[in-house]
């Protein structure tokens, strides 16, 4: 039955604000009807506690970090305001939810356009000047592509050439 909460919760955890409340209330009825225990509040108290405390510590740590330290993908906040405003007003509610996935997949196709149209893009939605250049060179260290081990012993040597 762990399990199976555990599976629930990780699912529930992408709907944003309610999933993990939710996920969070899903095994009350579970814990307080089971008649084996003896003390069903202290067993609900500590399960509830503990989901608190991993929440917490996953959502304001951990998350924090790992976006942090992706900057393929960083977007100014008032772009994302902005973007969430926009899109809310073309697909209401949908749109607003959509609106920063569909922006990260725009911006994580940017490779694909020339250097006269994706700088100003990127400017605009990094909110810096200097984000082209950072861009150009996350972009040269990331996809660089590296010659296998051992290929140099297949290509003839430059005196074997002449």
């Amino acid at each position: 039955l762990a399990v199976v909460f555990g599976l629930i919760t990780f699912l529930f955890n992408f709907v944003p604000e309610v999933g993990p409340f939710l996920a969070a209330m899903l095994p009350v009825p579970v814990i307080l009807f089971d008649g084996r225990l003896s003390n069903p509040w202290l067993v609900l108290g500590i399960a509830l506690g503990g989901t608190l405390v991993l929440k917490f510590l996953f959502g304001n740590i951990v998350e924090v970090i790992l976006i942090e330290s992706q900057q393929d993908m960083k977007m100014h906040p008032v772009i994302i305001l902005f973007l969430m405003a926009f899109f809310g007003w073309i697909w209401g509610a949908t749109g607003m939810v959509l609106s920063v996935p569909l922006m990260a997949a725009a911006k994580g196709s940017m490779y694909m356009l020339p250097p006269t149209y994706r700088n100003p893009l990127l400017m605009i939605l990094e909110g810096d000047k200097k984000a082209p250049a950072r861009y150009d060179a996350w972009y040269q260290h990331r996809h660089v592509v590296q010659e296998p081990m051992g290929s140099q012993l297949l290509r003839p040597s430059d005196s074997e050439i002449e």
